[in-house]
């Protein structure tokens, strides 16, 4: 099974876009031209590669199509390229990344770059057809995201000192007998079980607000998640816990939170995680001793948790720290 929402997601997209774009050049598709500019649209998109120059989004991944089309036209037909670059602009409104008030609108001037530019006859049935498939697509994709925004469950982002940093808090909203007092409760929503199998449902609701952000084109956000103790000595629900969050963008704005114990504990582990790109941020506690070697070795992490009444040298020598 595929945990990863983003992934999904994206590839679902990838597949719609391919879709319009052949329904929409007709004639004129030409399989190379589309897959490399759709390459560079969806890492545009989704993945910001290329990192924004300005603050319209669309402009920004037109501007990357448009330099990329210059060295496609040194190899491709120079109109089928421009054909191409000319229908992404109807895409940016079947994608979200501009507003579309009036699907059919978009395809009446959709009908009518294909007269006019593809010298396609006007056709009815295109019309109809383009129209029942985008509404059909944009469907699903609502009700993908809606069937992971699961209701028992309550979330707070929580802004820390550090500017577009969020802590994520679950706060367990499930209905207990009247027999269960709420300190019974309280220890079993925390227990080590629990909290193991309730960092799937937090890693996955975390990577639903990153989809949420990319989706708006919103790529400054960064959420904190807490690592469940001894879960490495399960293979089975550690796998499941980090496929949720494989992914370029996810390892970049999901950081992981790790108590200083379970990181003495589960190192090797944790190595493994880091050499294969996932971020994690150093929770010290009481435990933690301020040798030189120690703190030398908080540099593998993304950011280092202390406690606001606290004053350890580790925080003259580091400008990564978020305080709890």
């Amino acid at each position: 099974m595929n945990y990863n929402i983003i992934n999904e997601y994206i590839s679902f997209s990838k597949i719609c876009i391919n879709k319009y774009l052949k329904k929409i050049l007709g004639k004129h598709y030409n399989q190379n031209i589309v897959n490399r500019l759709l390459k560079v649209y969806v890492n545009s998109r989704y993945y910001d590669v290329y990192l924004s120059s300005g603050k319209d989004f669309a402009n920004n991944i037109r501007e990357n199509l448009v330099n990329l089309s210059e060295t496609l036209k040194k190899q491709e037909d120079v109109n089928q390229v421009d054909y191409a670059i000319e229908s992404f602009e109807y895409i940016f409104y079947f994608d979200n990344v501009i507003e579309c008030e009036s699907i059919n609108d978009k395809i009446t001037e959709i009908e009518n770059f294909r007269k006019d530019r593809l010298n396609i006859n006007r056709n009815k049935k295109f019309n109809i057809d383009l129209f029942e498939t985008i509404k059909e697509d944009l469907i699903k994709k609502k009700e993908y995201i809606e069937t992971i925004d699961n209701k028992k469950f309550e979330f707070n982002y929580e802004l820390t000192n550090l500017n577009n940093i969020y802590d994520v808090q679950i706060n367990q909203n499930l209905k207990f007998p009247a027999v269960y007092n709420s300190a019974i409760v309280d220890k079993i929503f925390k227990s080590s079980e629990l909290s193991q199998r309730k960092a799937a449902i937090e890693f996955s609701f975390a990577a639903l607000k990153v989809l949420k952000d990319v989706i708006k084109g919103n790529f400054n956000y960064k959420y904190l998640v807490k690592y469940p103790s001894g879960v490495s000595s399960k293979k089975m629900l550690t796998n499941k816990l980090f496929s949720i969050l494989d992914n370029d963008m996810l390892r970049e704005k999901v950081i992981i939170k790790l108590d200083y114990n379970d990181f003495k504990n589960e190192k090797e582990s944790i190595y493994e995680k880091i050499r294969k790109g996932f971020k994690f941020a150093i929770i010290l506690n009481d435990d933690f001793v301020e040798e030189e070697d120690n703190i030398k070795l908080l540099y593998i992490f993304k950011y280092i948790l202390v406690k606001k009444d606290t004053k350890l040298l580790v925080e003259k020598r580091y400008n990564n720290i978020i305080n709890i």
